[in-house]
C-alpha cells in the first residue's frame, strides 16, 4: 500500500491531496493509501470531509504547524484508523467527541495544541488504545472516570514539566487503578495533590 509523506512541503500540497480525494470519490482512482503524514507545514482549516473515502487509511499525522489554526473535523467513519498524531498542530476548541468514535485507535496523541475544556467522557469508548497522550494543552476539569475502561493502555501522558493542563485539585483518581497493563504514567504539573495511593502497586504492566 502507498504512503503519502508530505514533510516540510508548501501549503499547495493540501490542494493536491484534495484533488486526489475527489478522484477517489468519483471512482477515477482506487485508493489504498494507509498513511497520511502532513507534518511541519503551514496548513490550516478543516480536514476535507471526503477523506472518509480512504477506507484503507490507518494513520494520520498533522504535527508542528506553528501559527496556524486547524479545526479538526472527524469524518473518518469508513476508515480503520489505528494511529492519530496531532502534535503542535495549532488546534483550537475542545477535544471533539466524534474522535471517540474511532474505536480502532491504538495510538492517540494530541499534544502541545491549544485545546481546552474537559476530556470527554466518551474517551472510554476507545478500549483498544495502547497509548494516550494529551499533554501540553489547556485541559481542565476532572479526569473522566470512563478512562478506567482503557485497560490496554501501556502509556498515559496527561502532563509535562512545562505545564499546560490543570485538572481539578484532587488526589490521583482511582479510575486509573484498573489500568493494570500500564508501563508509563506521566502526570507532571496536573494539579494532583495528596499521597500516592495503595493501588499504585497494582499497575504491574503485565
Amino acid at each position: 500500500m502507498p504512503v503519502i509523506y508530505c514533510i516540510s512541503l508548501p501549503p499547495l500540497m493540501i490542494i493536491i491531496i484534495t484533488l486526489l480525494l475527489l478522484l477517489v470519490q468519483v471512482g477515477v482512482l482506487t485508493s489504498h493509501v494507509h498513511s497520511i503524514v502532513m507534518s511541519s507545514n503551514l496548513m490550516e482549516g478543516k480536514l476535507p470531509a471526503i477523506i472518509s473515502k480512504l477506507t484503507f487509511l490507518r494513520m494520520i499525522e498533522l504535527a508542528t504547524m506553528p501559527g496556524k489554526s486547524c479545526l479538526l473535523v472527524i469524518k473518518l467513519a469508513a476508515a480503520v484508523i489505528t494511529v492519530c498524531i496531532l502534535y503542535a498542530a495549532g488546534l483550537i476548541g475542545t477535544i471533539p467527541k466524534e474522535l471517540c468514535n474511532l474505536v480502532t485507535l491504538r495510538r492517540l496523541c494530541i499534544c502541545r495544541c491549544s485545546l481546552s475544556g474537559r476530556i470527554p467522557l466518551e474517551i472510554g469508548n476507545l478500549v483498544g488504545l495502547e497509548e494516550l497522550q494529551l499533554f501540553g494543552n489547556q485541559l481542565s476539569g476532572s479526569i473522566p472516570h470512563t478512562i478506567s475502561r482503557l485497560t490496554n493502555l501501556k502509556l498515559l501522558s496527561l502532563g509535562e514539566y512545562t505545564g499546560g493542563n490543570s485538572f481539578n485539585e484532587e488526589p490521583l483518581p482511582k479510575c486509573l487503578s484498573t489500568l493494570v497493563n500500564l508501563e508509563a504514567l506521566f502526570m507532571a504539573n496536573c494539579n494532583i495533590n495528596g499521597s500516592l495511593p495503595q493501588w499504585i502497586g497494582n499497575l504491574t504492566g503485565r
